[in-house]
């Protein structure tokens, strides 16, 4: 695990320092650097990485505007990794030269601890303005009254630049929650090595991976967990929710999803929300792998990007739906209980992270793996553009606040019918029976 900075204010310590410099010794300064203020400094648990050494590409900029007279403080906790923590902070610094009387706070914490340092934080009245983090936390947060409703501040430029797909991260219950900073998503990868081109459609991506995989049976070979195979809805019909909560299926939609599921174990082994299938493809012993774009860093580094392809889905049969890949978002969500000072500082700083200007400085840094959530921004990294035109058009990652209600039901019965071999309508009657029965216990969004 990393370890999580303590809070410390970049106004006072950090101005006298060369900007040069600043992106790359930023986070290895952090953690020596605390100042008093209104947050509790999380506990550290261990080293945080420094960040890597890369040349600068130069990225265009707006032209500088006139100083402003905005106050208070922006405080952001968040738990990307150092190179992304770097950028964050050299961009909070380009804001601050432009609004010299607003305060700007960073904080690191370990993506295990920030949830739960963020709730105690509410709790202690000692919340950061700003908590970036995964959009599945949303629907809770604000079930909870932790964070603000934002719809009346967005501005129609902001909806109409940010990829349409992606404002479903951030709605609940008629709410905006939040403003989308970054993509990730499930991709389908191709080892260039074992499969020249796409497959055609999914019997023959199967074939071929049956074919490769035959020599090592015992290892797993496509994950079929909850982010992946929810999605598979798509194509039967349906979706795991409905408006307003419960069920987005019915029964002939649901023996489609777990029909087609079952499929894949013609490919071999399944595996269920692990990296063993990962472990298969880095070995060079499965042409296809389904994973997260969080895992294209390693990936690359490890097989080459010469040898990589991110695919378009196949469709299922010749001339019918494709599979679909599933997209999420890291949100900036706002605290509630901020000051008013505080809010509109912090607004203005997302807002400036969500423009185009500030989307390119955090994707176009050299080696940098960030998504955009920006219509005008793509990538430097050929595969990083691809993931992002595979992403805008993937299934939504479902959000409720009891949305484990839903996911541990159905990843049980794709388990018991695609690894099993086991009867796909008995498999969806008690899902669907454990479903209805817990949600008469809690309201249908959470």
């Amino acid at each position: 695990m990393r370890r999580p900075l303590s809070p410390i204010d970049l106004h006072d310590d950090f101005r006298p320092l060369r900007r040069a410099a600043l992106a790359l010794a930023m986070v290895a300064m952090l953690a020596g650097c605390a100042t008093a203020g209104s947050e509790a400094p999380p506990t550290p648990t261990t080293t945080l990485p420094v960040p890597t050494a890369r040349p600068v590409t130069p990225v265009p900029t707006e032209a500088p505007t006139s100083i402003s007279g905005l106050q208070g403080t922006v405080s952001v906790w968040v738990a990307w990794e150092a190179d992304r923590v770097a950028d964050l902070s050299a961009l909070l610094l380009d804001f601050q030269e432009q609004n010299p009387y607003v305060k700007i706070r960073l904080t690191y914490i370990t993506p295990g601890e920030l949830l739960p340092a963020y709730r105690a934080a509410v709790t202690a009245g000692q919340a950061p303005s700003v908590l970036i983090g995964p959009s599945a936390w949303g629907a809770a947060l604000q079930r909870d009254g932790l964070i603000l409703d934002v719809g009346s501040r967005l501005l129609a430029t902001t909806r109409e630049e940010i990829v349409e797909r992606l404002w479903s991260q951030v709605t609940s219950g008629g709410a905006i929650i939040g403003l989308p900073v970054r993509a990730r998503g499930v991709v389908l990868l191709r080892n260039r090595d074992l499969a020249a081109q796409p497959a055609a459609d999914l019997a023959s991506l199967l074939e071929q991976a049956q074919q490769t995989s035959v020599r090592f049976a015992a290892e797993p070979v496509f994950d079929l967990g909850f982010d992946f195979a929810s999605a598979q809805l798509t194509p039967c019909g349906g979706t795991v929710l409905r408006t307003g909560g419960g069920l987005g299926f019915n029964e002939e939609v649901g023996l489609c999803w777990l029909t087609l599921l079952a499929r894949f174990r013609q490919a071999g082994p399944l595996t269920f929300n692990t990296n063993a299938d990962r472990t298969t493809f880095l070995a060079g012993h499965s042409p296809w792998l389904i994973d997260t774009t969080d895992a294209l860093p390693e990936i690359t580094s490890l097989m080459g990007a010469e040898n990589l392809s991110l695919d378009a889905w196949p469709v299922i049969e010749p001339g019918g739906e494709p599979l679909s890949g599933t997209v999420w978002t890291d949100n900036a969500y706002f605290s509630a209980g901020s000051s008013a000072a505080d809010l509109e500082a912090s607004w203005s700083f997302i807002n400036l992270l969500v423009s185009p200007e500030g989307q390119r400085r955090l994707a176009l840094a050299e080696g940098s793996w960030f998504l955009p959530v920006s219509r005008s921004v793509q990538p430097l990294d050929p595969l990083g553009a691809t993931a992002s035109s595979l992403l805008a058009g993937s299934t939504a990652l479902p959000l409720a606040a009891n949305l484990d209600l839903y996911r541990v039901s159905l990843e049980r019965a794709v388990n018991s019918v695609a690894a099993q071999a086991g009867d796909p309508a008995a498999a969806l009657r008690r899902a669907t029976e454990v479903i209805s029965n817990q949600l008469t216990q809690s309201p249908p969004g959470g």
